[in-house]
């Protein structure tokens, strides 16, 4: 079974190149049985005032459960934040998308306090953006999340794109920090790198990395501590089947390809 992290979906209006109709129709294309989906951030659903994403993505995907599975989105800095981790987790939601480049906040900002503190109660997997993305980079590194993962016991990361090319050091660097010691294979470490917009893209993309450096990746930090993304709909429907070629291609045994292909992220979330 293929399951894959990292999906945008969108009401039409704001892109009619992200709905849920549309994933689903690529995924079928291209042999992907799940897929994790994000919603709108909120300054997305502003544009078209549709009110709070999570709960418009619930409604889009209800009819779609053995399929997809929602994460929510949020401003961690707000006051309802910890509240909205509370609702979530109380509607069997696993996890939260945060992108501190975009939503322009400080990953261990002191105003995100209360949000970290319920996301551990509540044992969320928080999904990082991780890579230059036209921010501060003092306010995004990868580095700040090592703090969190010792703060706050009960998350579980991804840092997606393992850093880009410009701070990948640093991601790899968190990871094994809170790597399992010794190896667990049901709980291997509280951080995961997700392969996301690394592979099937052209080398000058900040975030590539490529299946010799795929291979590395799963040797370095291991391959049980890997998930794969799709980035949809900012890489288009043909990148899902690139992307899994590269993967299956990869240099490793087939246990630890079924790992990075959905076997982890099942783990994490199911």
């Amino acid at each position: 079974m293929i399951f894959a992290h990292h999906t945008h979906v969108f009401p039409a209006e704001i892109r009619p190149d992200g709905t849920v109709e549309r994933l689903l129709k690529s995924m079928d294309s291209y042999g992907i049985d799940r897929a994790v989906c994000f919603p709108p951030f909120p300054y997305h659903m502003s544009q078209a005032r549709m009110g709070n994403p999570n709960d418009w993505l619930q409604q889009e995907i209800a009819t779609h459960g053995d399929r997809l599975v929602a994460f929510g989105a949020l401003d961690p800095e707000s006051r309802s934040a910890p509240d909205e981790v509370r609702r979530l987790a109380g509607l069997g939601v696993r996890g939260i998308k945060l992108h501190p480049a975009a939503q322009r906040f400080r990953i261990d900002s002191e105003l995100a306090r209360p949000f970290y503190e319920a996301a551990s109660e509540a044992q969320m997997v928080i999904t990082f953006h991780t890579g230059v993305h036209d921010a501060p980079i003092e306010l995004t590194r990868p580095a700040l999340i090592d703090g969190l993962l010792f703060r706050y016991p009960g998350i579980t990361v991804t840092l997606e794109h393992i850093g880009g090319r410009a701070l990948r050091e640093e991601a790899i660097g968190v990871i094994q920090n809170h790597r399992a010691f010794p190896r667990n294979p049901e709980n291997p470490g509280r951080a995961y790198g997700g392969l996301t917009s690394v592979a099937a893209v052209p080398t000058a993309h900040p975030w590539y990395l490529g299946r010799e450096g795929m291979t590395d990746m799963a040797r370095t930090i291991g391959a049980e501590l890997l998930v794969f993304g799709l980035d949809y709909p900012y890489n288009p429907p043909g990148h899902f089947g690139r992307l899994v070629r590269e993967i299956r291609q990869l240099p490793l045994p087939r246990e630890k390809i079924d790992l990075i292909l959905g076997g982890n992220l099942s783990r994490l979330i199911d």
